[in-house]
């Protein structure tokens, strides 16, 4: 349904996005009494990285203990992730799995992980097993699902003061103010900043932005991981799972065959297990590769008859090579763009710091610390989903009802200023000659923030996407802010660790901390912008 302006309370909870995390919170917030309109860019459970999910969940099911799943989650987070959401995710995650179960999701459980069928009759859609599901129980439970609406900003009388809504622009383009008791940001990751990246149209991180602007801090934003075996030609979308890698070979440009060295050194057996625990580390190993010998390829040519029938296996091979007719034929490839690990600082049940203000799913960081399990963004979405839910129609509740408490003006953001970076200096002087274009921060972000970094590379892209922030603040400037912030929060961390990788700094370093993008206390500035500081804060302070 098109959004219409109103300026009174349009739900006791607002919940922006239209994935699993969104509806899940929906569905939750909605069960336990709290009236609920769900703001969508587009279609929910149709456009977004849920429905283009594989479907796989990893979790403590069928006998595997909660304690297995959690030492899983921190081998692969390299010692950074929160270690209290990993705890409820761990004990929390069968419960989630049966809650869905009633609300009729069809999950296939097995030791160690669970998946769901598709709905569409495309193997790269099975994540609408999930979604299609949920947005039936939304209808069923009366969650009213408006799109198209983009938010632009978060309803406050200054930033850090409690939120009582948003301002968005609805379906015909007006620009409208939505009121709320409690607002969920549920708005997915930031893939569709990169050129190369199987996230859908419109994932351009406007949560991150949303949330840094009304006073929430972001954390270890540099952690974005990638997929390794993606077609190298431009604008790709889709991969193989390394899976593969245990049937075919990969080999540089000079003709030589580098994985098996790689595994040994890695202490990994399996293709499998190269999913699981080292997505980050064969990721750089190929864009080094392809740096320094001219390409990477996958010998698709050398593939079995058990892979040339698996039907997604073959669907994939011709989106590979783009060749229907003779899919299974050498394919160059390179790392593809697929997830973020850092996000907004919000706590296990969660709270972001600003009154009123709940997040779940991929705009929050933590849980994965400097790298993601495979399987796990669904678990995680799923857990979260339905405790900021439960958090947010509380609060909600607890909101005396009827009028707008909040009086006078709201705060809408202008734009973002970042302060000094800890131990790095000013990083502000200087301007692009080039006007703003999507495309154009596109290219520039696959350039500068993929697998392996360079500080020099960091500060040209921090400088101009601050530029960029600073200006007139609308849906277009967003991603510029999300891009700013992995670049000042990449240049913070002077190390190689998970998914971050800098060819100055190629060590992990000895200490363990994580990199907080931090709104000042005295962040309004005259001209109505937003000012940030970025510093390290160790593990466990």
């Amino acid at each position: 349904m098109s959004a219409t302006c109103d300026s009174e309370w349009a739900a006791d909870v607002l919940v922006i996005g239209g994935g699993g995390a969104a509806l899940i919170a929906a569905c939750r917030c909605r069960e336990l009494g709290a009236s609920v309109t769900l703001l969508s860019k587009k279609r929910p459970g149709v456009a977004s990285c849920t429905a283009y999910a594989g479907g796989g969940f990893t979790a403590p099911l069928e006998q595997m203990p909660p304690e297995e799943y959690g030492e899983t989650i921190l081998r692969a987070g390299r010692g950074l992730n929160d270690r209290r959401m990993v705890e409820v995710m761990a004990s929390e995650a069968e419960s989630a799995f049966d809650h869905l179960q009633n609300w009729g999701v069809d999950f296939h459980r097995r030791r160690g992980s669970a998946s769901v069928s598709g709905e569409i009759d495309n193997p790269l859609l099975r994540g609408t097993g999930l979604t299609f599901p949920l947005v039936r129980r939304a209808g069923e439970l009366g969650v009213k699902m408006v799109h198209p609406f983009s938010v632009t900003s978060l309803l406050q009388e200054q930033p850090g003061a409690p939120v009582s809504g948003v301002r968005g622009v609805d379906a015909g383009g007006r620009v409208c103010s939505v009121r709320g008791r409690s607002v969920i940001l549920a708005t997915g990751g930031a893939g569709y900043l990169y050129g190369r990246t199987d996230n859908p149209a419109g994932i351009t991180g406007d949560g991150y932005a949303l949330a840094l602007a009304a006073g929430s801090p972001l954390r270890d934003m540099e952690f974005v991981q990638f997929y390794p075996l993606g077609p190298a030609r431009e604008g790709a979308t889709w991969f193989m799972d390394t899976d593969v890698l245990d049937s075919l070979r990969l080999t540089d440009g000079n003709g030589e065959e580098f994985l098996p060295q790689l595994m040994q050194q890695w202490n990994l057996s399996s293709g499998a297990e190269l999913n699981l625990y080292a997505r980050d580390r064969l990721s750089v190993a190929l864009q080094r590769r392809r740096q320094t010998t001219g390409s990477v390829i996958l010998h698709l040519e050398e593939a079995g008859e058990d892979l040339r029938r698996d039907r997604e296996c073959a669907h994939l091979a011709a989106l590979m090579s783009g060749d229907r007719t003779d899919p299974w034929r050498p394919v160059e490839v390179a790392p593809v763009q697929h997830f973020f690990c850092g996000g907004i600082a919000a706590d296990e049940w969660g709270a972001t710091g600003v009154d009123n203000l709940y997040a779940c799913g991929e705009v929050v960081g933590g849980a994965h610390g400097a790298n993601r399990v495979g399987g796990n963004a669904l678990t995680e979405l799923m857990v979260f989903g339905l405790r900021s839910g439960e958090a947010a129609a509380d609060n909600a509740g607890k909101i005396s009802g009827g009028a707008n408490p909040y009086s006078g003006d709201m705060f809408t953001p202008e734009g973002i200023d970042i302060g000094e970076i800890a131990d790095v200096g000013p990083v502000c002087a200087g301007e692009p000659e080039w006007e703003y274009s999507f495309p154009r921060l596109r290219r520039a972000v696959d350039a500068q923030l993929g697998p392996a970094r360079s500080g020099v590379g960091l500060q040209e892209c921090l400088r101009w996407s601050a530029h960029l922030a600073r200006s007139a603040w609308s849906t277009g400037r967003l991603p510029a802010v999300t891009a700013l912030a992995i670049a000042a929060s990449g240049l913070a961390r002077q190390e190689s660790r998970g998914c971050h990788w800098r060819d100055d700094y190629p060590e992990q370093g000895g200490s363990e901390y994580t990199v907080q993008l931090q709104p000042r206390p005295d962040s309004m500035c005259s001209e109505g912008r937003v000012r940030v500081n970025v510093a390290r804060k160790k593990i466990g302070e």
